[in-house]
């Protein structure tokens, strides 16, 4: 099939990028300790004085009951929690960013144009592309990263999207949404979801958006594994006629334990992987960060992720002629 490339020494780090990759993961763990000590030492100044403010708060409470001093400590409590404790972690909050940005490039060095932006970063965005498609619920996006692979412009975020209304659900989606550029124009939607997935609520929110109708591609193996919904009829019986209903199902069999849900819209595409958590998130200040543990996972599963998007990418292709 075309576009069913898995190149394994694709995602291993050449030896120059392996020996930078290993030197920044000393340089980290050696200095890993000393600032997460310095961290709590800051943590116990601003929780000292707190212990003391309540203190007072209950003395003056206990004596003379509440009142305009009583509202002031309070209110000082908060302060000195929020910027005390903020200031806290600030430090060692740089000196994660700083060590992403040294280590992932040469980790992710199988993807050109690589960024990855941390939910605490300063210049970390407060949306997503996939939040224009859905209609009635919250977005929080945990980190981003974005690149070019095999010249395809990609940008990954993991992602919860909530429903908090009156009577709501609450979470209906957590984990891995890959946006991609398609190689040809999508002129409408489609949404393809499994068939044995209760996915109510999330293709309620994004069927509010456009009204879509059901096709079928006319495989029975892919009609029993996927449902189809499109605006745009004609091309997509041109798109289920040719080798794309086989990549769903290539992917579809890729993550056996978890779910997928594609969107195509204009040139972008949406690949949703549910119940994907952490993927491409560091430990902590607190741990220590080995290749093998951490950073290996973490080429596997990016490199999995990309390889679907092309594959996706290479057999969602129109005869845009037929609609001139």
């Amino acid at each position: 099939m075309a576009g069913q490339v898995f190149d394994k020494a694709e995602g291993i780090p050449d030896e120059a990028a392996e020996g930078a990759v290993h030197q920044a993961l000393a340089r980290y763990n050696a200095q890993r300790a000393l600032v997460a000590r310095r961290m709590f030492f800051r943590l116990m100044i601003v929780i000292v004085p707190l212990v003391i403010v309540a203190t007072m708060t209950v003395g003056i409470i206990v004596t003379n009951g509440p009142g305009l001093p009583v509202y002031g400590l309070i209110l000082f409590g908060f302060a000195l929690f929020y910027w005390g404790g903020t200031l806290a972690v600030l430090p060692s909050r740089r000196f994660q960013r700083d060590f992403r940005a040294e280590l992932l490039p040469a980790v992710f060095g199988f993807v050109d144009e690589f960024s990855y932006r941390f939910r605490t970063d300063p210049d970390f965005p407060a949306s997503a592309l996939i939040d224009d498609f859905v209609q009635g619920l919250s977005s929080k996006h945990f980190y981003m990263l974005s690149g070019v692979h095999r010249g395809m412009p990609f940008t990954l975020t993991e992602t919860e999207f909530s429903d908090n209304s009156d009577g709501g659900e609450g979470t209906v989606f957590r984990g891995i949404v890959l946006q991609f550029t398609l190689a040809d124009l999508f002129p409408g939607t489609l949404l393809v979801s499994p068939q044995d997935f209760s996915t109510r609520h999330a293709k309620r929110h994004f069927l509010e958006r456009r009204k879509l109708i059901s096709t079928r591609s006319g495989n029975r193996q892919v009609d029993h594994s996927f449902a189809f919904r499109t605006d745009a009829l004609d091309t997509a019986t041109l798109l289920l006629e040719g080798e794309f209903p086989e990549a769903l199902l290539c992917v579809g069999q890729s993550w056996p334990a978890g779910v997928v849900q594609l969107l195509l819209c204009g040139d972008k595409g949406f690949l949703l992987f549910t119940g994907r958590e952490n993927v491409f998130e560091l430990p902590g200040i607190d741990q220590s960060i080995t290749y093998e543990t951490h950073l290996r996972p973490m080429i596997r599963d990016l490199q999995s992720f990309l390889t679907a998007a092309n594959l996706i990418r290479s057999t969602a292709v129109f005869k845009q002629e037929a609609f001139s």
